[in-house]
């Protein structure tokens, strides 16, 4: 539907369709918690657990992860389940905020401190809608207004998180936008990756040519 063609309605967050509601995210969450404060290892014993550095680029990166070993009660608690979101709520201020969606990469990927761990009710929302919500610009803005300061760094708690405001549309349209960033978002990730293969090509041909 064009946008000529819909309804518009004002709210706290912007000119939004009619149809769609205005929520606090701790209304569509089934969880939100710390994780485990179990003492981690770096040579690979038991599960890989969560750090802040895991999702210091955006995403989950298997290479960045500690080690922890739990009893099977733990590691049932702690486990993370595919469309989890993890939220960092002690951090610099350029960093305060930052998510990562998990979908399942690294397996067995247990929650570690100093993240917050969020799950959307999936019979509510779809996952990856609100994490691009959540890394829009005006998220980002209000959750560093609100954070409270410290020596090197900021902080928000979880009640703050649970009141950050969510637009939320019908599932499948939620399911529909998510999917249509993602599409972009792989098409700028190939992008990138064939500008690194032309930078160097281009380093190889300057060191051959100029050296003769």
């Amino acid at each position: 539907m064009s946008k000529e063609s819909k309804r518009f309605k004002q709210t706290e967050i912007g000119e939004l369709p009619e149809e769609w509601e205005v929520v606090r995210l701790g209304d569509i969450l089934n969880l939100i918690r710390n994780g485990t404060t179990a003492r981690q290892n770096k040579e690979g014993k038991g599960f890989p657990v969560t750090r802040i550095e895991t999702i210091a680029s955006g995403s989950i990166d298997p290479k960045r992860v500690g080690w922890v070993e739990l009893t099977p009660q733990q590691f049932e608690r702690y486990k993370m389940e595919v469309g989890d979101i993890l939220f960092s709520h002690i951090n610099s201020i350029e960093h305060i905020g930052k998510t990562a969606i998990y979908l399942g990469n690294p397996s067995n990927l247990v929650h570690g401190m100093n993240l917050l761990l969020l799950r959307p009710n999936k019979e509510k929302s779809y996952p990856l809608f609100i994490f691009y919500w959540l890394n829009s610009e005006l998220i980002r803005n209000i959750i560093k207004s609100i954070a409270k300061r410290a020596v090197n760094q900021v902080s928000v708690n979880q009640n703050e998180v649970k009141a950050i405001p969510i637009p939320l549309p019908p599932l499948e349209e939620q399911k529909q936008i998510a999917e249509m960033l993602s599409t972009i978002d792989a098409a700028i990730e190939n992008e990138r990756r064939y500008l690194g293969v032309l930078e160097k090509c281009k380093k190889w041909m300057l060191d051959n040519l100029l050296t003769g």
